[in-house]
């Protein structure tokens, strides 16, 4: 049996085309996808998603005092059972940024242990799973 070993350089071209064939990087976000089209590294990939994570953040934020908005203004409910309601779900919203954070930035790289994709995958994971929760709360919460 004949092993082949590839240099550094075309192993990473190669990783790099997969992630970016896969969709592994911009998970159906076009926009991600165009933007890291160039990227040929795995710090370009990174300080592309780093971007994009920065963008997909601000709007949940967005987002989530929108939601906030909409409770306040959910007149079928008490004004005190909003105010407990607001709380619960800031509780899950901190429980969700500890799974975010746990699954993504600290379990991730370890399937990628000792590989230079392991940042890329941490932050894709991060920037999928911010994506997922704002549209969550925009769907819950009927907002555009």
């Amino acid at each position: 049996m004949k092993i082949h070993i590839f240099p550094k350089s075309a192993l990473r071209r190669i990783v790099c085309a997969i992630l970016l064939a896969s969709g592994f990087i911009a998970s159906g976000a076009s926009g991600v996808q165009a933007a890291c089209e160039s990227a040929t590294t795995t710090v370009e990939m990174g300080g592309c998603l780093e971007k994009e994570y920065q963008r997909a953040d601000a709007d949940l934020n967005r987002v989530w005092k929108l939601v906030q908005k909409s409770i306040e203004a959910s007149d079928y409910v008490p004004a005190d059972q909003r105010e407990i309601w607001k709380q619960v779900l800031l509780e899950g919203q901190r429980g969700w940024i500890k799974l975010k954070e746990n699954d993504c930035l600290k379990a991730v790289p370890y399937e990628w242990y000792g590989g230079s994709g392991a940042g890329v995958a941490a932050m894709s994971c991060a920037v999928e799973m911010t994506e997922a929760r704002t549209a969550a709360l925009k769907a819950r919460y009927g907002i555009d």
